[in-house]
């Protein structure tokens, strides 16, 4: 719903949104009360006449949260290959190249790969740290929107 103020500001007209769940918490999900002459009792408002659709909301915010955090899984888990695993040519009893945290950085020109390199991979850390950020925001606006889908559920108590 969406109603226009009358008031003018800056050269501006404003204007106030109401949503439809705001009004299902403002009429209290009541249908109101009958008239003399109405036959039939008048429909409610559609967030009204759908509850479940706080928990769609809910169950389809934690789908993304669980996608999140595989992505920041496989991120952390090559982050944590490019700085443990040894590359490079095979010599004698293993690769000649070991990783930038496992012993000291070799000066053979074999062993320069750009993605061992700290700017590439302070890169991909920052990008680790970014969707780990995200996975978490995900999860908690996820069991924030269940808690509250399940509060305002069916045959939930009004608050006094």
């Amino acid at each position: 719903m969406h109603f226009e103020g009358a008031g003018v500001s800056g050269g501006r007209r404003l204007s106030h949104e109401l949503s439809v769940m705001d009004w299902c918490a403002f009429t209290d999900g009541q249908w109101g009360e009958m008239t003399a002459d109405e036959t039939t009792p008048p429909a409610p408002a559609p967030a009204c006449a759908a509850p479940g659709q706080a928990q769609r909301d809910a169950r389809r915010i934690d789908a993304w949260s669980i996608a999140w955090m595989f992505l920041a899984l496989v991120i952390w888990g090559w982050f944590a290959f490019l700085m443990l695993a040894d590359y490079g040519p095979e010599s004698g009893s293993g690769a000649m190249c070991r990783g930038p945290l496992v012993g000291p950085p070799s000066e053979s020109v074999l062993c320069r790969s750009e993605l061992r390199q700290w700017p590439a991979l302070l890169g991909i850390l920052a990008l680790a740290v970014m969707a780990t950020v995200v996975a978490a925001a995900t999860t908690v606006y996820a069991r924030l929107l269940s808690r509250l889908a399940r509060r305002d559920g069916p045959g939930a108590r009004p608050q006094g």
